[in-house]
């Protein structure tokens, strides 16, 4: 009794999860306007405000099993955690990982949807639409891989006899798969605005400013890195797994949360508008283009100026 006392008793959990709720809720602030600006005063939504809607449901489901997975045991030593709470803590991760595959790709597929807005050429919608079908079949074939990962199922969260589960090499190929294709999709996504906004015809202020609100998904990126890091030194074998969970558990919360901020940063565009104009400064037009002149580029021979003299 005396050297349990010793021990460490505290947990990560709560840390993990005071970082990740203000971005969460920043996110979903930024939701709530990109949906009042789209509803108002003319009703129209649209595929992407549809797709970041349906992820912003589901996130909403986590981030409750992450409340509830920190409450029965996820960051403690397991020596904190009793079979019974195990047992629980591990179905919750389990149901979250699975639902937390929708919300970066239904996010990356929302700002696929709005930059097919601004695609002025063939090509363009082509790489959007590939990006957007890429994202479509990492859910679905990352969905069937964690169902059939463990034969029972509920071999997943408890000791089950005779129970087969996939190899960890084929879990690691599996994981580091599916980062690869969220990479792709955030620096894609990231970099085309610079490229399809910039040759709008409005005023350079206004052009930067959907061009930084639509990179937010370069910091996202920088979150699928992290995960990728922590998840070289995850050890699925390690009797502190409730411990060991939480790095990549807490990286994936936090590219959910800035995915969901950055899908609807660029519809914020408006109510900056507003708010520098409440400052003093101009509302936002478009560039004004100088026409060449008939006269200067049709020159008036000497002979035609003789005959009208």
């Amino acid at each position: 009794m005396d050297q349990n006392a010793q021990l460490p008793h505290d947990s990560l959990g709560p840390r993990a999860l005071g970082i990740v709720t203000p971005f969460l809720i920043v996110g979903i602030l930024v939701f709530l306007v990109r949906i009042y600006t789209r509803v108002t005063p003319v009703y129209k939504l649209d595929a992407s405000d549809y797709t970041i809607l349906v992820a912003v449901i589901i996130e909403t489901i986590i981030y409750s099993l992450f409340i509830a997975s920190v409450t029965s045991g996820l960051g403690r030593y397991s020596y904190d955690v009793s079979p019974e709470e195990g047992i629980k803590t591990l179905r919750y991760v389990y149901v979250v990982i699975l639902l937390s595959t929708f919300v970066p790709a239904l996010a990356r597929i929302s700002i696929g949807f709005l930059l097919l807005k601004f695609a002025s050429t063939k090509a363009w919608r082509v790489i959007i639409w590939l990006t957007i079908g890429i994202q479509a079949a990492c859910i679905i074939s990352t969905e069937i891989f964690q169902l059939i990962q463990c034969r029972p199922i509920n071999a997943q969260w408890e000791q089950v006899p005779d129970a087969r589960c996939l190899s960890a090499r084929q879990i690691w190929i599996c994981g580091y798969t599916t980062i690869g294709v969220a990479l792709f999709g955030d620096l894609t996504l990231a970099i085309m605005p610079m490229f399809l906004i910039w040759k709008l015809n409005r005023s350079t202020v206004e052009r930067c400013l959907i061009t930084v609100l639509m990179a937010l998904g370069l910091i996202a990126a920088v979150t699928v890195i992290m995960r990728l890091v922590k998840m070289r030194t995850l050890d699925f074998a390690s009797p502190e797994r409730f411990r060991t969970l939480i790095p990549v558990y807490f990286w994936l919360r936090m590219e959910e949360a800035i995915l969901i901020i950055a899908s609807s940063a660029p519809m914020l565009k408006f109510t900056i508008e507003h708010a520098l104009h409440k400052f003093g400064l101009p509302m936002f037009q478009p560039r004004v283009r100088k026409l060449a002149s008939f006269h200067a580029s049709n020159p008036v021979s000497d002979t035609t100026t003789r005959l009208r003299n």
